[in-house]
């Protein structure tokens, strides 16, 4: 029951329609994303996290358009099991290690390479199309979308739930021709 309302919450802010004319507006698409972002983790796990593991690190990197209202979204979660930390990504990654999300912004112009993003989830929030991310956020017809890089997921050690996968708007997967 408990996960048919997490699921029924996460369509709800997908089909949940919004116009982006005034200040006020663009803090609740903001939000939205935020939300989107948070509910998402529910329905993935880490291979490399232990189950006992209590925290989730939530980086950003090059403003993404959620980040200001991620710590609310956070706050605002219910708990599931795990306790979310939101860190900004310095330009130099330092603090790399305190991820286990990394949310991608527009202004992320150096994009990490794959093997830095192997036990990471990436999302890309109004980021620049030729990066690659599991999951990229994005507006169509004034409602919040994503879409997942089935090929990108698989190369990390996430799992997404096919619950997750069933509400992509768009799966992108290369289809490699058969070999005769």
């Amino acid at each position: 029951m408990k996960r048919i309302t997490v699921l029924s919450l996460l369509v709800l802010t997908f089909i949940l329609p919004f116009n982006v004319h005034t200040k006020e507006d663009e803090n609740n698409e903001d939000l939205v994303r935020a939300a989107v972002i948070v509910t998402m983790l529910r329905f993935t796990s880490w291979e490399n996290i232990a189950v006992h593991r209590e925290e989730l690190g939530i980086c950003t990197y090059g403003e993404p358009l959620s980040s200001p209202r991620l710590q609310l979204a956070i706050e605002k979660s219910p708990g599931f099991g795990k306790i979310l930390s939101l860190h900004p990504l310095q330009r130099d990654l330092a603090n790399l290690a305190d991820c286990h999300v990394v949310v991608f912004g527009p202004l992320a112009k150096d994009v990490l390479e794959i093997d830095s993003l192997k036990d990471l989830l990436s999302f890309c929030d109004n980021c620049r199309p030729e990066q690659r991310h599991v999951i990229t956020l994005r507006t169509q017809d004034e409602r919040i979308v994503f879409d997942i890089d089935l090929d990108n997921a698989r190369s990390t050690r996430i799992k997404l739930s096919s619950d997750v996968l069933m509400l992509a708007k768009n799966l992108k997967q290369e289809v490699l021709d058969a070999q005769p």
